[in-house]
């Protein structure tokens, strides 16, 4: 199955929202499988966010959805050994997975955990 991730306009993801999907990864391994720098905000909810569209050929359908670190508290790292910046991109957390329905979000959950496996493999 090929799978194809790119990044989309923010238009496109408006109406998104989390269904308790979560990826665990860090900035380092998303920017990796994706091939995408995130948009970085640094306000009081997200610090990292992408804005995405998945294609399913399978299904022969897009799906767009936003991945997103919701309320992560980034400055309990502050003054870590390696740095902050070094930190922010190393750490692993839970990224919350922004779609249309749920179902949307299991799919790209499977399609971003296959990537990161065959990352690592």
């Amino acid at each position: 199955m090929n799978v194809i991730i790119k990044e989309t306009d923010f238009s496109n993801v408006i109406g998104t929202s989390y269904h308790n999907d979560t990826i665990n990864a860090n900035v380092n391994e998303l920017i990796k499988i994706l091939n995408i720098n995130p948009i970085m905000n640094f306000n009081d909810k997200t610090k990292f966010q992408w804005h995405l569209e998945y294609y399913s050929e399978i299904l022969n359908k897009r799906f767009y959805f936003t991945i997103y670190d919701y309320k992560e508290n980034w400055d309990q790292h502050v003054g870590c050994a390696t740095g902050v910046n070094d930190y922010l991109y190393t750490t692993k957390i839970d990224w919350h997975i922004g779609g249309r329905s749920g179902d949307d979000t299991i799919l790209v959950k499977f399609a971003l955990t296959n990537k990161l496996n065959l990352m690592k493999n």
